[in-house]
């Protein structure tokens, strides 16, 4: 294959990388280094992936900054300096231009393109990829760096078309902003995104009432100022920190306090839960016990103490009530962060409709009508989540060997070899893919990279580019994967509408997303994968083409 020239303007190139969030940046970094010609296509103006939509007021991220961040650079993290704890959206998004500038990687790039079809030629052993703008790419290797959150949630409301104020969706939210000064604004959803919005906006509308189908065991946040200090010893202890972030297993900078929360003593487990909820963020789930996902009666212990905190939070009876969740257990949903969210239901202000009994019936030109009562607004808010891990990949609609498509392949729930390989989808693979490790994105991204870097190193090497999971060792990692979850609470995720199961979409079957052992034995497992020459990926040659032209 012939090297590409630089810029957007090639269309044949060794890899297509799709997204240009922390997946798709470091991808097209880690090919360009090893050799590999790259040609990137992302559908918004720039980089960031969801950190380019989400500009709603409130977002932030829910990793410490020192870890969500990039670690194969040393100059980027003296050059960068962070200025809080859990940073927002505006310092992520300037975070990675900035990375994509320090690295010269927005020229890789055809910005304001959307992947319509992505199409495997067994006769060429090449990947075309068609878009939005008309322009048609091949490439040997298609690499997925589309996110986990990114597919865009809008369930079907009756009438929604007929409301006469404004609607927006929190993961499409408007460069200018929302105004919604002295508005009665409705918000719909109550999952992380309706709770860092919500305290936002109660600062300047006339009114707001959010619009419940499921409670949520929301954590704080304690999002301090860095000092300088702070920065200097988060670089002089990068090397610890990055070891120790490896084998937590949701890749975050915690310690559990202790295998079981049922058998610590009662006042050592309270002062236990009152320091990691005073800590905030994923501290309840990750720097408590160990067991709080596989054991009933030692989470019963750490709900029940969160559903305590709402009580003494929020003041009006039932009020506190309406967002106390008691169908599911904590850590089946992702426990959202908030910065105010509970105390700002102490407002007059602010208000709470439970639509999970009493369904959202349709809209009219003025509102929503839910019971049968009509709520009048001028701005209705979107906050309904995404169709996670496998909505994205969907919708680049890709078809594999002997014309399959993986909309059919997945009817029933994902498969895939590490989270990285589909069988029958050669060249195709799948950074943070359905089945990969759950965590701190930029870890399990990096991860990754590196891990298919490594496997076309070797096919180049060998003369054999054509890399394609084995269909046995996928379905033992699937097989393994479900056996794994079931042992778990997670199989409450249809009572919680959690989308770490795809239960949050109606009509979706429940199904395993991802690895659920922990982020530290799924790199162990991938670790052992590459040490024995990927023995779950076959390798072949590449039917004989002529020379790819640019």
């Amino acid at each position: 294959m012939q090297d590409a020239q630089d810029g957007p303007s090639r269309t044949d190139v060794d890899a297509i990388v799709v997204g240009a969030g922390f997946s798709g940046l470091d991808a097209v970094h880690v090919l360009r280094e090893r050799g590999y010609t790259v040609q990137g296509i992302e559908a918004a103006g720039g980089v960031g992936g969801t950190w380019y939509w989400n500009r709603y007021p409130g977002a932030r991220t829910d990793s410490k900054a020192f870890i969500y961040c990039l670690s194969f650079s040393k100059e980027l993290r003296e050059e960068w300096d962070w200025s809080e704890l859990y940073p927002t959206q505006p310092e992520v998004l300037a975070y990675l231009e900035h990375v994509a500038d320090r690295f010269d990687l927005k020229r890789y790039f055809a910005f304001d393109t959307t992947v319509t079809a992505a199409t495997w030629d067994d006769d060429t052993s090449l990947w075309t990829v068609d878009t939005s703008t008309g322009r048609r790419f091949r490439a040997r290797y298609l690499i997925s760096g589309v996110g986990c959150l990114s597919a865009v949630n809008r369930p079907q409301f009756d009438g929604i078309e007929r409301f006469q104020g404004r609607v927006e969706h929190t993961a499409r939210w408007p460069q200018e902003g929302v105004d919604v000064s002295g508005q009665r604004v409705a918000l719909i959803g109550a999952g992380s995104s309706g709770v860092q919005l919500l305290p936002e906006l109660a600062k300047t509308a006339g009114s707001v009432t959010l619009f419940q189908r499921t409670p949520n065991y929301v954590a704080p946040y304690t999002s301090t100022r860095f000092s300088d200090e702070d920065r200097e010893a988060y670089r002089r202890d990068h090397e610890a920190i990055q070891a120790h972030i490896r084998q937590n297993p949701g890749t975050m900078y915690f310690s559990p306090a202790g295998p079981s929360a049922k058998l610590a003593d009662p006042a050592e487990r309270e002062t236990v839960f009152e320091q990691a909820y005073a800590q905030g963020g994923l501290a309840m789930l990750l720097g408590t016990y160990e067991d709080l996902l596989v054991d009933p009666e030692s989470n019963d212990l750490a709900s029940e103490f969160l559903r305590s905190k709402i009580k003494e939070t929020v003041h009006d009876r039932e009020t506190a009530e309406i967002l106390t969740p008691r169908t599911y257990p904590f850590g089946v949903k992702r426990p959202p962060c908030g910065v105010g969210y509970l105390d700002a239901f102490n407002e007059p202000t602010v208000s709470v409709v439970d639509v999970r009994s009493t369904p959202i019936e349709g809209f009219t030109e003025r509102g929503l009508v839910v019971d049968g009562s009509e709520y009048e607004f001028d701005v209705i808010i979107l906050a309904t989540g995404f169709d996670a891990s496998v909505g994205a990949l969907l919708r680049l609609n890709v078809t594999g060997r002997n014309g399959r498509r993986l909309a059919d392949v997945w009817a029933h729930g994902p498969e895939s070899y590490l989270g990285l390989g589909i069988p029958d989808f050669p060249n195709l693979f799948t950074i943070i893919g359905p089945l990969s490790a759950f965590g701190n994105l930029p870890t399990v991204v990096e991860h990754n990279v590196d891990f298919v870097a490594d496997l076309l190193d070797k096919a180049r090497a060998a003369g054999t580019p054509v890399v394609e999971a084995d269909v046995a060792a996928t379905d033992a990692w699937v097989q393994e994967s479900r056996t794994i979850a079931a042992q778990t609470l997670l199989t409450s995720a249809k009572a919680a509408n959690s989308w770490i199961m795809g239960a949050n979409l109606e009509g979706r079957e429940l199904a395993v997303l991802w690895y659920p052992a922990g982020a530290n034995t799924y790199f162990d497992r991938c670790d052992e994968e590459r040490e024995r020459g990927f023995p779950g990926f076959s390798l072949a040659p590449a039917v004989p083409t002529t020379a790819m032209a640019v």
